[in-house]
């Protein structure tokens, strides 16, 4: 006896989509969000708290300011004549020569964060280091339609 049996399976791409693993996808929105929303505990400074998602759902969050990489990465700026850092104060806030182009300390030195707690550089890292087990269960419960 034989018996012939044809199978219709959606494809990956529709598979993927009815779980929400599609680019802006349910899955993908819930990545972008969890990250801006945990990574702003560990951010340094005022200026780096305006991250957006590129566009919701792309993958790319990004902290477009000024002063973002310097600060991800932790280490002083200096002015390439002087070789001094912008300083702080409290009337001026911080100082450096008017358009100036600072460059990586030659010397390495870190910077120094003031703001306290978990903020300081590399803070995405150190974020989804802490977190990750909380966005996979999301991922999860988003797959398992919860």
């Amino acid at each position: 006896m034989n018996i012939k049996a044809h199978l219709n399976l959606p494809s990956v791409k529709d598979l993927m989509k009815s779980v929400g693993l599609n680019e802006e996808g349910k899955v993908q929105k819930y990545i972008d969000s969890f990250v801006l929303y945990h990574s702003e505990p560990y951010l340094p400074g005022k200026h780096v708290h305006t991250p957006h998602a590129n566009k919701p759902g792309s993958g790319e969050v990004i902290w477009n300011t000024p002063d973002a990489n310097y600060l991800y990465e932790g280490k002083l700026m200096v002015d390439p004549i002087t070789l001094k850092g912008a300083f702080f104060s409290p009337n001026y806030g911080f100082w450096s020569r008017p358009n100036t182009q600072k460059i990586m300390d030659p010397k390495g030195r870190d910077l120094v964060y003031h703001s306290g707690g978990l903020r300081g550089s590399k803070w995405f890292d150190r974020m989804i280091n802490t977190e990750m087990d909380e966005l996979v269960k999301g991922v999860e419960n988003i797959i398992n339609g919860k």
